[in-house]
């Protein structure tokens, strides 16, 4: 049967694949012979940015990427929200606590669904066990 591996990059120096980029959902495929980039190895999920009342955004990474199967047949998908910056990625003060909820019928397009609160402290990994009777 074949994997899915869900994973962020490490970067490489900012001008060949920047901590933004790097700081994405990737994917590889492993149908028996070992996994095998998708999207010849970019991100395919990028968290959104947000925007300021002057209309200027706030750009974001990911980390901890969680890809689990729902009772309906399609993917939801779990995250932190990093705040992007030019050489490195930093805690999300804006969605301190939170973990963010995205969702894909097929692994190739994706809704960002929103945030759920978790916590005051500032979260670094996430998992989801779904409830298989819900």
């Amino acid at each position: 049967m074949p994997r899915i591996l869900v994973y962020c990059r490490t970067p490489k120096d900012g001008r060949i694949y920047s901590p933004k980029l790097a700081s994405s959902m990737h994917l590889a495929l492993d149908e028996g012979d070992g996994f095998k980039a998708l999207n010849n190895n970019y991100g395919v999920l990028f968290a959104r940015a947000s925007e300021n009342a002057d209309g200027s955004i706030n750009a974001k990474s990911l980390s901890a990427p969680f890809v689990f199967r729902r009772n309906t047949g399609d993917f939801g998908i779990v995250f932190v929200s990093l705040r992007a910056e030019m050489e490195e990625n930093l805690p999300d003060e804006e969605r301190r606590g939170c973990i963010v909820v995205a969702s894909s019928p097929d692994l190739v397009h994706y809704k960002e669904e929103g945030t759920v609160k978790l916590s005051d402290l500032t979260l670094e990994d996430v998992v989801c066990i779904p409830n298989a009777g819900g």
